[in-house]
Parts: C-alpha cells; sequence; structure tokens
C-alpha cells in the first residue's frame, strides 16, 4: 500500500461546499480506499491504496453537487515539498 495525501480546495469555507469529513471518509470507503485520516474540517485527506486511480472531485460532486480542486501527492512528494519550502517557520523566506 502507498501512501497518498489529498488537499481539497475551497470546501467548508464561509458556509459554502460543506463537505463533513466523516461522510467524506464514508465516500472514499467506498471507493476503495484505506486507513483514511482527515484533519479538522481543512479537506486534507491520508489514506492508504495500491494504485491511485480515482477522480476525486468527480465523485465529491457525484455525492455532495460540487467539484473541488484536488491535489493528490505521494508521500515522497509532501516530504519533497517540505524540504524544499523557501520559508521558515516564522514566515520569512
Amino acid at each position: 500500500m502507498n501512501t497518498t495525501i489529498a488537499l481539497l480546495r475551497g470546501i467548508n469555507v464561509g458556509g459554502k461546499n460543506k463537505l463533513p469529513m466523516k461522510d467524506l471518509k464514508t465516500l472514499l470507503t467506498q471507493h476503495g480506499l484505506h486507513n483514511i485520516q482527515t484533519y479538522i474540517q481543512s479537506g486534507n485527506v491520508v489514506f492508504d491504496c495500491e494504485h491511485y486511480q480515482l477522480d476525486m472531485g468527480k465523485i465529491i460532486e457525484a455525492e455532495f453537487g460540487f467539484c473541488p480542486d484536488v491535489m493528490i501527492l505521494s508521500k515522497a512528494q509532501l516530504l519533497t515539498s517540505i524540504q524544499n519550502c523557501p520559508f521558515t517557520a516564522d514566515g520569512l523566506p
């Protein structure tokens, strides 16, 4: 299994595009993802899968009526991004 990260844009902001994480976890489980973890109502999702092939935005649209932008990253891609981040912990380059 590969650890994969999904970052959903523009959900649960200002009362628009409401997407309860519990419902999202249930939906993604139904589509074959495993060990799903979400972070508060942020739209950040970590899961395990053999080979990621879903169009998560379209799956969410079919269930919830809107299609968020979704960025999919492998664990290695996320770690590389963190290591190459030009900003320090206080937000300065």
